[in-house]
């Protein structure tokens, strides 16, 4: 059964009735002890918290290839946002894969990754990218470039406006003095506003953003009012980048195409949209996935020796990918995250086959059954890193291996890198300032708390001796930055969820925006205030460390850390509020870092007050042993889904086997085919150098080529028993076929001219594959075989769009 609009609704509908029921009935009960805005601001967040949390629910019990398509849905910029889609092309996919190629070194490569270019395979002639900014912000700007209107609408406005002395009250605020950049100059001019120093900057400043959807699902399109709404409140611009999604394209497909899109804003190819961007003006933010990608882009680029941003944006950060911390379980009942994470209908693509019906419930006398079982228990690590079992301590002293594939985005063993779980970095110093956004009630709270103290305190924070010497990055970034602190400013919203920032009508989404954009500019030069405001008392000082080697370093525990505490009286409130100071407008009140942090809670209102000592909470009381080691309660939580997923569906996945025979018989016969018209054999045009420093095309190396690498199991070219494995590998033996009938190649000496047989059909076919076109149409980077021009609003429905404008799961 396929995702549809009726559904949909009939599955949300009820919850957001009954809980629509629950607030009238509390309105009355409860008539005048709170304030219309109060309990208004309330409701709308209930409703849109229930409404994504039965959406996601709803999504898991249907296959991963819809949930990628409904949240591919094309949405329309609102009539007050400017949008324009560009490509980035693949000479900049060929840098970043460089730079990747650096960073892991040749042995690494084969180890970790699993070879240096099947991750740079693509349908796409590069990486979909998309700019987004406020309507007017953007004919500015090309009004100031170009010295002309960009529409006649702009220029009525402009002229319609009768003083250019009032400053842009968006950005500036009233009753500002020359300290703020104002020009005499631009007194008497027509124009909107005063042509200030910040007017003239704010259009300079870029965010390039990084959605999230863990890693396998979500677009532009899921997160497009919230950019629009971040690019309006900085002033500048927002560059969307359309990565690859796992399972498909999984680790570092992702991490490719964002630092693609990195090099594509500092030095873009002549006849680009933008001029060349200064790295001091650009700030990387992302959500969920996102906010891990942008981490792991950040110790990249520090890695590597590239220019760094002026700062970034994380939005509840997805940084573990173990889900070793506690609140990963404690608050499933107050996240969307459905409850039993993201597991999904049994398809071609996801689980994998060696995982499909695993965990269903056998006859005990199956033998098929004790077979598993047996293997099971004595499964070994592989020789590769990436093929590392994992195991789970048990209460007896004994292991058990994990034997399924936990994460679309990357294999159990590759988990634990740096690049994959940020939290399990040697050290997150020496990076540029960081603001960090989590919701109280969200279940990656205590691993955003964990990786802001971690990025603050880079010496204080080491990992275990195994997770320190398994990988080379993580060893040699803790000796290199383990004493260059970053600057981190750490916000948790009380009573909110993961990425609440998407229900932007509530209270704590509109001062959460006023925060990014206070801190967006900040850190690129916008001007401050002369009087620092006086902030609420921190009491991060108050937290010790040991001063002994480092693997004694621990937090204090927790009764001496509430006695190094001043003594509170009865009736004293201890932790002081403040209005909220972050607008956003300049000159900027922000108060001064303490030991490299800012750290807040914020209330529903908006209010501030200081964060609770670092002993005090639950991620940094955890032992430092206990990072990044898979807990039995969580693998039990996996197996507990998976297990009522397979018995549910265990005639689906079923059918699913039988449709993956089918397609690997017709993938061989493929092959085959492929190989008598001498396709396979090297004409001089095939790359197969076992350390290719680049990837030209699907015709020079496809799927069929992968002789000296070997993939992750969950990899589009790898497998051949799905609909897109089967549609690339068509298309990259069509496009090869073309192009040696074009230069009349033929398999023997390179270079050899045609012989008569060449592209032969095979036992009679019809067609050869230089002239078999059908099921070529590639829609999309990770669904191949979808129609291009087709929009999938068409197979879901408008009203599916209108969902996905109040939020989406991350």
């Amino acid at each position: 059964m396929t995702i549809t609009t009726v559904g949909i609704l009939a599955h949300v509908t009820p919850e957001l009735v009954k809980n629509a029921l629950r607030h009238y009935v509390r309105l009355w009960t409860e008539f005048g002890r709170r304030t219309p805005r109060e309990t208004a601001n309330e409701f709308f967040y209930d409703q849109a918290f229930h409404m994504v949390k039965q959406l996601a629910i709803y999504l898991t019990h249907h296959i991963a290839e819809d949930a990628q398509k409904l949240t591919d849905t094309e949405v329309p910029m609102p009539p007050w946002g400017f949008s324009e889609k560009v490509m980035i092309p693949m000479t900049f996919c060929d840098a970043s894969a460089r730079h990747i190629q650096e960073y892991f070194g040749p042995e690494e490569l084969d180890s970790v990754v699993g070879g240096a270019r099947w991750w740079q395979m693509r349908t796409l002639s590069g990486v979909p990218a998309e700019w987004i900014s406020q309507y007017s912000d953007y004919h500015t700007f090309v009004d100031l470039q170009s010295g002309r209107n960009a529409s006649y609408s702009a220029s009525i406005t402009k002229h319609m406006t009768r003083s250019s002395e009032r400053r842009n009250p968006r950005h500036e605020q009233s009753g500002g003095n020359d300290d703020a950049g104002s020009t005499s100059s631009a007194r008497g001019q027509t124009g909107r506003f005063a042509d200030t120093q910040e007017e003239r900057d704010r259009l300079g400043r870029v965010m390039l953003y990084i959605h999230g959807g863990a890693y396998y699902f979500g677009s532009i399109n899921t997160h497009r009012f919230q950019i629009l709404r971040i690019a309006r409140k900085f002033g500048g611009f927002a560059f969307a980048v359309n990565y690859r999604k796992a399972p498909q394209f999984p680790f570092p497909c992702a991490l490719q195409d964002c630092l693609a899109a990195y090099l594509y804003l500092l030095n873009p190819p002549e006849g680009a949209k933008h001029p060349p961007i200064d790295p001091s003006r650009i700030v990387i933010a992302g959500d969920s996935a996102g906010g891990g990608l942008s981490l792991a882009l950040l110790q990249l680029l520090r890695d590597c020796g590239l220019p760094m941003p002026a700062g970034a944006v994380l939005i509840s950060p997805w940084v573990d990918l173990t889900h070793s911390f506690p609140s990963i379980l404690q608050n499933t009942k107050t996240d969307y995250i459905p409850p039993y994470s993201f597991v999904h209908k049994p398809s071609a693509m996801w689980p994998l086959p060696k995982d499909t019906g695993r965990f269903e419930r056998k006859s005990f006398f199956s033998l098929r059954h004790k077979r598993r079982a047996a293997r099971d228990a004595h499964e070994r690590d592989g020789g590769r890193e990436m093929d590392r079992v994992v195991h789970v301590a048990l209460p007896n002293g004994n292991e058990m291996p994990i034997t399924s594939q936990v994460q679309f985005y990357a294999t159990n063993g590759q988990l634990f890198h740096p690049l994959c779980s940020p939290a399990l970095s040697g050290s997150l110093g020496g990076l540029p300032p960081l603001y960090i956004l989590a919701g109280n009630n969200e279940v990656l709270r205590d691993e955003v708390v964990y990786v802001a103290h971690k990025a603050a305190n880079p010496d204080k924070f080491p990992l275990r001796d195994e997770l320190m010497n398994r990988f080379p990055q993580t060893r040699a970034a803790y000796e290199r930055y383990r004493s260059q602190p970053t600057q981190v400013h750490l916000q948790v919203f009380d009573g909110q969820c993961h990425v609440f920032t998407m229900f932007m009508q509530t209270t704590a989404a509109k001062y959460a925006f006023r925060a990014m954009a206070s801190f967006i500019k900040y850190v690129t030069g916008a001007p401050m205030s002369s009087t620092v405001p006086t902030s609420v008392p921190d009491y991060a000082e108050k937290w010790q460390f040991s001063s002994a080697a480092a693997a004694e370093y621990c937090p204090l525990p927790e009764e001496a850390a509430r006695s190094a505490q001043p003594r509170r009286r009865r009736g004293v409130r201890a932790m002081p509020q403040q209005d909220n100071m972050y607008s956003g407008k300049v000159p900027l009140q922000r108060p001064a870092y303490q030991s490299d942090m800012i750290r807040e809670r914020v209330d529903v209102n908006g209010k501030i007050r200081p964060m609770e000592p670092p002993g005090e909470l639950s991620a940094l009381k955890m032992p430092y042993e206990e990072v990044g080691l898979v807990k039995l309660s969580t693998y039990e939580r996996f197996q507990e889904g998976h297990t009522l997923w397979d018995n549910r569906y265990k005639h689906t996945a079923g059918k699913v086997k039988r449709s993956r025979a089918k397609l690997e018989r017709r993938a061989q016969r493929m092959l085959n085919k492929a190989r008598a018209e001498g396709l396979l054999d090297d004409c001089g045009d095939i790359d197969r150098s076992p350390n290719g420093t680049q990837w030209a095309d699907l015709a020079t190396y496809g799927p069929a080529d992968l002789l000296n690498e070997e993939p992750p199991p969950s990899s589009i070219v790898r497998r051949r028993d799905t609909r897109d494995a089967l549609a690339i590998l068509k298309l990259s033996l069509h496009l090869r076929a073309k192009r040696r009938r074009t230069l009349g190649l033929s398999p023997g000496a390179p270079g050899a001219p045609a012989s008569s047989n060449y592209n032969t059909p095979l036992n009679g076919s019809r067609v050869s594959l230089a002239e078999d076109e059908k099921d070529l149409e590639t829609g999309g980077e990770h669904r191949p075989h979808d129609e291009p021009g087709e929009p999938l609003s068409k197979r879901f429905g408008f009203w599916k769009t209108l969902l996905f404008r109040a939020g989406a799961p991350h």
